[in-house]
């Protein structure tokens, strides 16, 4: 499931979510729209948070 990491920007995570679906490295040259819930988090129990 592609998400955003904790402290990541939306061009890292586009970059690193593409190189993990698809194996292919990417250069963002824009952002057209970002559409999300910024007062959502999701936290994992086994990972460090923030």
């Amino acid at each position: 499931m592609g998400k955003m990491e904790i402290g990541e920007t939306p061009s890292q995570c586009a970059v690193r979510e593409t190189e993990e679906e698809t194996g292919v490295r990417v250069e963002p040259v824009g952002i057209l729209g970002i559409y999300s819930d910024p007062g959502h988090i999701v936290a994992y129990t086994d990972r460090p948070f923030g």
